[in-house]
This record gives structure tokens, C-alpha cells and sequence, in this order.
């Protein structure tokens, strides 16, 4: 529905441009009238008296266009200003990066297969006197402005660099946050939806969405696995294979790295696993029609993968190279409309939350041999349902020792959980005036909202984000304002690093530090 509404979204936006570009056209034409009226009076007063008759037959009282059948010869005695808008491009044509003069008085570029309507100034009277070949010099991408975090997940980590990696349309942005640089990785073909960090912490993979290059022709989606310190391609996963986009990618833990699963965009959210040493494909299956949100490998054993999304939980084995699903029973418990996220407990449980507000705990339940005979299988079923936030819980996060933390961002509340899930700490968290509303988010699962918050994974301190495009760093629980950034826009989530001590970071849309 998401992805329906955005392309909604488009369509509306490019039917008002379109409708901006035929009311600019009708004011440019009435302007225009005086202007020709007065260069046929001085060429030729016989064909002022047609041109006018031929402007009162029509109906309009700005005559809005000239009938070249009224007045056969007006054309071969305007001068070269009024004969370069007789130049149209025609809309449909294929075109290319270079601009065409239209009779409507503007630039039509086709960049990427898409047409590009650029006016032009009212001052310029013949635009062909103006044309030149492009210069010699090359222009070099130096700072990137905005974030991709309406729609996308999985979008911002740190690295132990000290810079903060997100993406926005073709690019992957390293922004050191210290020194105040950028710097892109730009091997992509059209818009990235997703990344995801090795465990070594430097190589990282990226996906990417399809698209058409500067011609028209459709581009294909892809996987890029590259170094995050020299910016170089180590392999590109998947050419060929994935419908629409790449929505979520993991790296496997367990067996340091050596796996790469991949959820791409079609209708049946088809699920890969890739070897990461050889680039290719390990096992195939379709995962769900509904919505994906995360997928993770757990992180002691590299042949279970789990992903969560609309009203499902999806514990996947792989066994003798093919993928078999088992859905998480929710039996007597009411199924959420959508599971937000998970992480893995110290015990090995998988710990989900919700949009009902609820921390499930999921366990492994031993085959019922007894009513359902010996063909009977193990399954995944809720063993506890722990009441945490009014609304969803957007985030979980497991802290050193194995505490949990929650957060909620209807009720603003933080909480701080024991091993078996007993509340020890809350607290509502409030932002100074102006800050707008709270959501926490952790380093690994940062959840993609208007509003967003992390925590710091092994120390006391939070950050947040609010809709009036701040960010700051607080202690947890009862401490002030550390420190803070502000962009020029809604904002995307925000990132704690494990190694510097507390320091979060943000990212805008667009925005910059300040």
C-alpha cells in the first residue's frame, strides 16, 4: 500500500506540472499577442487585418494562438525571434540530455528516460543566438544534502571510521561527523533502498532499487558489496535476479560474514541467500505478499534467518541448499497488524515488537506427538506477552548483560526491562519546547519514521529527533541536554556508536549540521 501511494503521490505531482506548463504556456501566448501584432504592422499591415480577423474568428479575446492558415505568409516575413518558437519538441519523443527550444518557450530535457521542462527567461528574445557546446571541465560531487528515511529501513549505521553511512537517491553518503566531510560512494545506477554492515565493520552492502539510464533503457537491481575505506566494488550480487528492488539485505554473524540474504520488491517478496566469497546464489524462496519490514540471521547459528513484517513472523532453516518457512503461531493471542521489530535475547529467544504495544516471546515449542501423530514438526509459538508502550513499539535493544530496552512513541516513554522481562526503569521523555515527538531507535534497527530516536547500545544516554528538525543526546534517565544538531528539514533516524562513548549522530531531509 506504501509503495501504491507513493507512486499515487508521483502521478498526482507530475499531472500538476503538467497543468503549471499549459497555464504558463496560455500567459505566455497572451503576452505574446502585442509583440506580433506590432512586427506584422511594420512588416506587412495586410497581414496585421488577416492575423486580427483571424483572432476575432477564434474567440479569444487575448488571441491566443496565430492560425498560420488565416495568413500563409506571415511566417516567411517574422523574423528569426518569432520563427525559433515554431521549433517544438515533441513530448513523446526519446530525446536526449540535450535541450530543445519549444514553442512554448521553454527547455524539454529527457534525463533518465524522464522529460524535464525548463523555462526559459522572457528576456531572451532568440535562444538559438545562445547556444554552446558544454566546457571542458568535469564538475566533482563535494557535499550531499538530504536522507531517504520515508520509506526505506535499515538506512544509517556507524562505522568505527567515526563517519555515519545513509543514502539518498544514487548516492551512499560516509559523513564524518568530527571532521565535518562527506564522502560518496557512487557505483550505483538509480536509488538505493537499503544497506547493511559486515561483521568486520568495513565492507557494506548496498541495494538499489530498478530504473532506466540516460536513454530510457531499464536498468536492472543489484547488490553492491564494496570496502567502506577505499570506496572500491568488491562484488555486484544479483544482476538480473530481483524484481523491482532490493527492500532488505543481513550479513550472517555466526559464520563471520560469509552469508548475504537479500528480500527484493516484487509481489512475492522473494527471499536469497548469497555466498559472499563466490557472489552467487546459495537458495531461493518466495517469502510473503505482504510487507516485509527487517530480516536478520540469528547471530549463533547462520542456517536460521527470521523476518517479521505485516501480521507475520517468519522463522526460515536452510538445509541441504533449499529454504523452508515456519510461521510464528500466535494462537491465542490477538495478531498485531504489523511486528515492527525483533531482536535476539541472551537466551537465544526472538523478542518482537508490535504495533498493539506488546514485547512477544517467541520459543521453539516441541513437536504435539500426541494429536497430531509422528508426522508432527516443531513450532514457533508466543511463550509470553509483556504489556510495554501505549501504540507500537518501534524499537527494541538488548544492552550489555542482557537488559532490554523499549521504546514507544504514542506514550514518550522509555523502559528499561530486566532479563525476564520485569520493568525496572521508565521514564517519559521529554524534549525541550519545539522538538516535537519522541521515537527511540537503537544502532542496529534504525525504524524509518518522520520522527527519529536511538539508543545508545551499552551506556545510559538517548538520542532524539523531532518534527522540528533538532536532534540531541540526553542522559537516559533524568539527565540533560549533551549535546545537539539541527537540519533544515523532516528528519531521518539517528545512530549511537558502541565505540565512541554516547555520541549519537543524525541525518536530514535535506539538511545539514549545524
Amino acid at each position: 500500500m506504501e509503495v501504491r501511494l507513493q507512486a499515487q503521490e508521483d502521478e498526482i505531482t507530475l499531472l500538476k506540472s503538467s497543468l503549471a506548463d499549459a497555464l504558463r504556456r496560455l500567459r505566455i501566448y497572451d503576452q505574446q499577442i502585442p509583440l506580433i501584432k506590432q512586427q506584422l504592422i511594420a512588416v506587412s499591415p495586410g497581414a496585421a487585418r488577416a492575423f486580427n480577423h483571424a483572432c476575432c474568428s477564434e474567440g479569444f479575446s487575448g488571441a491566443r494562438k496565430l492560425s498560420t492558415s488565416s495568413v500563409p505568409d506571415c511566417a516567411r516575413h517574422l523574423p528569426a525571434a518569432s520563427r525559433a518558437k515554431d521549433l517544438v519538441s515533441s513530448s513523446g519523443s526519446t530525446g536526449s540530455r540535450r535541450g530543445t527550444y519549444s514553442q512554448g518557450q521553454s527547455i524539454k530535457m529527457f534525463i533518465r528516460g524522464r522529460p524535464i521542462t525548463m523555462y526559459i527567461p522572457s528576456n531572451i528574445q532568440n535562444y538559438e543566438d545562445l547556444r554552446m557546446e558544454p566546457p571542458t571541465e568535469k564538475l566533482e560531487l563535494d557535499w550531499v544534502y538530504g536522507y531517504r528515511g520515508r520509506d526505506c529501513r535499515s538506512n544509517l549505521y556507524l562505522l568505527p571510521s567515526g563517519e555515519v553511512v545513509y543514502f539518498i537517491a544514487c548516492v551512499v553518503v560516509l559523513y564524518h561527523i568530527n571532521h565535518r566531510t562527506q564522502r560518496h560512494y557512487l557505483k550505483h545506477t538509480d536509488c538505493v533502498r537499503c544497506l547493511a554492515v559486515h561483521p568486520d565493520r568495513v565492507r557494506v552492502a548496498s541495494g538499489q532499487s530498478a530504473g532506466v539510464d540516460k536513454d530510457g533503457k531499464p536498468l536492472q537491481p543489484f547488490v553492491h558489496i564494496w570496502d567502506s575505506s577505499t570506496l572500491a566494488t568488491l562484488q555486484q550480487i544479483g544482476t538480473g535476479c530481483f524484481e523491482r528492488g532490493v527492500g532488505s539485505v543481513a550479513f550472517s554473524h555466526a559464520d563471520a560474514g560469509a552469508f548475504l540474504c537479500v528480500i527484493d520488491d516484487s509481489n512475492e517478496h522473494m527471499l536469497s541467500l548469497w555466498d559472499c566469497n563466490r557472489g552467487s546464489k546459495v537458495a531461493e524462496i518466495k517469502s510473503t505478499n505482504e510487507a516485509v519490514f527487517a530480516v536478520e540471521f540469528n547471530p549463533s547459528d547462520s542456517n536460521n534467518i527470521i523476518t517479521c513484517g505485516k501480521s507475520h513472523v517468519y522463522f526460515w532453516t536452510l538445509s541441504g541448499g533449499a529454504l523452508t518457512k515456519k510461521q510464528g503461531i500466535f494462537g491465542k493471542y490477538k495478531k498485531p497488524k504489523f511486528i515492527q521489530c525483533f531482536v535476539f535475547s541472551g537466551t537465544g529467544d526472538v523478542l518482537t515488537g508490535d504495533s498493539e504495544g506488546n514485547i512477544l516471546t517467541w520459543g521453539k515449542s516441541a513437536a504435539d506427538v500426541k494429536t497430531l501423530g509422528k508426522g508432527a514438526k516443531e513450532t514457533y509459538q508466543i511463550m509470553r506477552q509483556t504489556r510495554a508502550h501505549e501504540g507500537s513499539v518501534f524499537t527494541l535493544c538488548v544492552l550489555q548483560g542482557g537488559a532490554l530496552l523499549s521504546g514507544g512513541g504514542k506514550d514518550r516513554r522509555v523502559v528499561r526491562w530486566s532479563v525476564d522481562l520485569a520493568p525496572e526503569r521508565e521514564t517519559e521523555v521529554r524534549a525541550p519546547r519545539g522538538w516535537g515527538g519522541v521515537y527511540p531507535k537503537d544502532w542496529l534497527w534504525p525504524v524509518v519514521d518522520e520522527q527519529l530516536n536511538c539508543f545508545h547500545p551499552g551506556l545510559a544516554q538517548e538520542s532524539q529527533l523531532g518534527r522540528r528538525n533538532r536532534m540531541g543526546v540526553f542522559s537516559e534517565f533524568g539527565g540533560g541536554l549533551l549535546s545537539r544538531f539541527r537540519s533544515r528539514s523532516s528528519s531521518g533516524p539517528c545512530a549511537p556508536s558502541p565505540r565512541w562513548k554516547g555520541r549519537s549522530c543524525w541525518s536530514g531531509r535535506p539538511g545539514t549540521p549545524s
